[in-house]
């Protein structure tokens, strides 16, 4: 029994009464729930939207954890695998790990984002 919404209600109050949430394609929707710390699936086919250089390393390690995959077999296979327990693999260290390097590169907290974006602006621009 999966409950699908119509896309009328806002995407935060639909990722909070998640269990589980599901990404088919390279948008911002899993950039949001990872950096909420909500458990992700991230399944897109890699021939449409292809990885970065610096990307394609941190999306081996999701996909080594069962974050991310180019096949929607073997990411309807995870997420049946899971589905009991979501909670437990979320908190997989290996998962964990994983999860917060991703974060760390794409979607990083930070207590003063306007001196942080300031700080990178001038170090690119002393590296001109």
């Amino acid at each position: 029994k999966v409950d699908l919404d119509d896309g009328q209600r806002p995407i935060l109050d639909l990722l909070t009464e998640s269990r589980l949430f599901i990404t088919t394609n390279n948008g911002t929707t899993f950039l949001e729930s990872i950096f909420l710390d909500l458990p992700t699936v991230i399944f897109w086919n890699t021939e449409m939207w292809s990885l970065t250089k610096i990307a394609k390393p941190v999306f081996e390690r999701l996909s080594a954890v069962g974050v991310f995959f180019d096949n929607p077999l073997e990411a309807a296979r995870h997420v049946s695998e899971v589905w009991d327990d979501v909670g437990s693999w979320w908190a997989d260290t290996d998962v964990r790990k994983a999860v917060e390097a991703f974060s760390f590169e794409f979607c990083r907290r930070s207590p003063d984002v306007v001196d942080e974006v300031r700080r990178v602006l001038v170090e690119v621009g002393a590296h001109r």
